[in-house]
């Protein structure tokens, strides 16, 4: 298998991951706009996203990645009531090198996320970047200022939908869980206060990014979407993370040590 995941956390208001060596950058800054594709700009629209890209075929091929893997956080998530104030936008640019150019991000970004928009190019890893960041789009509106502060639950599901998407990434991240998580996981309440950044290292970053997509599988595969649901609505009110748990999983969770007990049984 091919160095298929390269952590460098870049944190604004989230992190994010890489995949097949490109990264994506979250920046959580409404105000920031972007030049679009300097070609003949091609448009789709769909029922939740705007497509802007050089070519229909490209359009509408990220028109149906971004239609496919929005359906399936909501599903996940149990979010169907929740709706997005404007439709996302999705920008893909010609190449690489028009991309970087627009967006200034570093050279290994693949994607980046900036607001309610996506800025990308085609690539081998288009299904993983976008289930990953979609994702984020949706909890961002979704949680408001909630997601940034319970990192943990906003990255393991991007990741979750991200090895969805992607087979080879399922298989990185059940690597991981297998060879790291399970033998000497994060305490919990290490892995919910924890914030990557530069002095990390990536080795940790990537196991944490494993455990915290294995700790919201848990949730969602055994303990079902409509709790999961509940759950996120409670963060949103500004539950602590106890409280949250309390109230969305009663006789199941009362606080965060009885997730971790029976997550760990799971695993």
């Amino acid at each position: 298998m091919k160095n298929f995941l390269a952590v460098i956390a870049v944190f604004w208001a989230c992190a994010c991951v890489s995949v097949d060596q490109n990264m994506i950058e979250t920046r959580q800054s409404p105000e920031i706009s972007f030049n679009d594709p300097s070609c003949q700009i091609k448009t789709r629209e769909t029922a939740h996203f705007l497509i802007k890209a050089c070519d229909f075929q490209t359009a509408d091929n990220y028109a149906a990645l971004a239609e496919r893997f929005y359906d399936r956080v909501m599903q996940d998530a149990n979010l169907y009531s929740f709706v997005p104030r404007n439709p996302y936008e999705i920008k893909v640019y010609s190449g690489k090198s028009e991309y970087i150019s627009v967006s200034k991000a570093q050279s290994w970004s693949g994607g980046l996320t900036a607001g309610n928009m996506i800025l990308t190019y085609p690539s081998s890893s288009a299904g993983a970047i976008m289930a990953h960041e979609i994702t984020h789009l949706i909890l961002n509106e979704f949680m408001e200022d909630y997601s940034s502060s319970n990192l943990f639950i906003a990255e393991g599901l991007a990741v979750y939908q991200e090895r969805q998407a992607s087979a080879e990434s399922d298989y990185y991240y059940k690597t991981l869980i297998d060879k790291y998580v399970k033998p000497s996981p994060i305490p919990f309440i290490e892995m919910a206060s924890f914030r990557p950044g530069k002095d990390a290292k990536s080795d940790y970053i990537s196991k944490w990014y494993a455990q915290c997509s294995s700790v919201v599988e848990y949730l969602i595969k055994r303990e079902g979407s409509f709790r999961f649901s509940i759950f996120l609505k409670n963060i949103k009110r500004g539950y602590d993370l106890d409280s949250a748990l309390k109230d969305a999983y009663p006789g199941i969770f009362a606080d965060y040590r009885d997730l971790e007990k029976k997550w760990l049984s799971w695993i």
